[in-house]
C-alpha cells in the first residue's frame, strides 16, 4: 500500500543503514551566474573540457570555496548537461501543452498544480503545504541550479513569465530563504515523492518513473529516472534486499540502487491501483 511519507532529504549525519550520508551539494549564486554567462554564446550549450576544468578550478579558489569544497569538473559539465537536457525538455513541454490539457489528467494535475499554488501564495502561505478539499498537499520542485527536486518549505511569491506561464518562487527545505528560486510552476513543481517501505518493493515495475537519490563523492541529490530492470530477492518486512537498474533522465546514466535510494511517483502509483 502507498505511503504517505515526502522524500524528505537524507540524514545529515548517518542514513538508516548507518553509513555517513552524503551533504547536498549546489552552486552558489555566483557560480551559477557565471555559468549562465558561458551559455549565451554557445550554439550547443556544452564548454569544451578546458573550460569546464578552469570553472572547476576557479570555484573551488573562491574565498566561500576554498578550504572547504573541491569542485570537480564532472560537476561543472553535469550542470551544464541538465540545463541543456531541462532546455530541450521545456520547449517540449510547451509544444505539448495543447495536448496535455485535452487529457483529464493533464487537465487535473495542471489545474490542481496551478490553482493550488497560486492560493497558497496569494494567501501569504508559508506552508509548503496546500490544503485542498480538506487534505494537506505536500510538494517538491526542480531546482535550476543543479536540475535536482527539493522538497518545498513554502511559496513566497507568484508571477507570470514573458511567455505566459505561471512562475512562482518556492524556498526549498533546510535551505535559507536567500537560496529561494522561481520555478515554473506547471513543469518544475509537482506533489512530494513518496519513500517505499521495505515490503512495497513489489510496486516498483519496469519502466516506471521515479525519483532517485545519485551519490558522488561530494553530493547527493534527487533526480528523475526510470525503471529499467529490477533483480527480487526473498527478504523479510524490515529490509528489503532487491536492487533496480535505473536510467537517470537528465544525463541518460544507469546505476544499481536498493530500494531505499527510490521515491514513488504519486500519480504513477494512484493510476496503477
Amino acid at each position: 500500500m502507498m505511503n504517505g511519507r515526502g522524500m524528505g532529504r537524507p540524514p545529515s549525519a548517518r542514513s538508516s543503514d548507518g553509513m555517513l550520508a552524503v551533504a547536498p551539494f549546489r552552486f552558489l549564486p555566483a557560480e551559477v551566474e557565471e555559468m549562465e554567462a558561458r551559455l549565451q554564446p554557445l550554439q550547443n550549450p556544452s564548454p569544451n573540457h578546458v573550460a569546464v576544468e578552469e570553472l572547476a578550478r576557479k570555484f573551488s579558489a573562491s574565498a566561500e570555496r576554498i578550504g572547504k569544497v573541491v569542485i570537480d569538473p564532472k560537476q561543472v559539465k553535469t550542470w551544464f548537461c541538465n540545463r541543456r537536457y531541462y532546455s530541450r525538455e521545456g520547449k517540449a513541454a510547451r509544444a505539448a501543452q495543447a495536448q496535455e490539457k485535452s487529457s483529464a489528467r493533464g487537465v487535473g494535475a495542471y489545474y490542481h498544480l496551478a490553482a493550488g499554488s497560486s492560493a497558497a501564495v496569494q494567501a501569504g502561505s508559508s506552508s509548503g503545504s496546500i490544503s485542498m478539499d480538506g487534505s494537506q498537499v505536500q510538494y517538491e520542485a526542480k531546482s535550476a541550479r543543479d536540475g535536482a527536486w527539493y522538497d518545498v518549505d513554502a511559496f513566497v511569491s507568484s508571477r507570470m513569465s514573458e511567455s505566459g506561464e505561471q512562475e512562482v518562487m518556492v524556498k526549498f527545505s533546510g535551505f535559507g530563504v536567500e537560496e529561494a528560486e522561481w520555478v515554473n510552476a506547471r513543469t518544475c513543481v509537482r506533489r512530494r515523492s513518496f519513500r517505499f517501505r521495505a515490503s512495497e518493493c513489489e510496486l516498483v515495475k519496469l519502466w516506471h518513473h521515479v525519483l532517485c537519490y545519485k551519490e558522488t563523492e561530494q553530493s547527493g541529490l534527487y533526480f528523475d529516472a526510470q525503471v529499467h530492470g529490477r533483480k527480487v530477492k526473498a527478504h523479510g518486512p524490515e529490509e528489503c534486499d532487491c536492487t533496480f537498474l535505473v536510467r537517470y533522465e537528465h544525463d541518460q546514466s544507469e546505476e544499481i540502487v536498493r530500494l531505499r535510494k527510490l521515491c514513488g511517483r504519486p500519480e504513477t502509483y494512484e493510476l496503477s491501483k
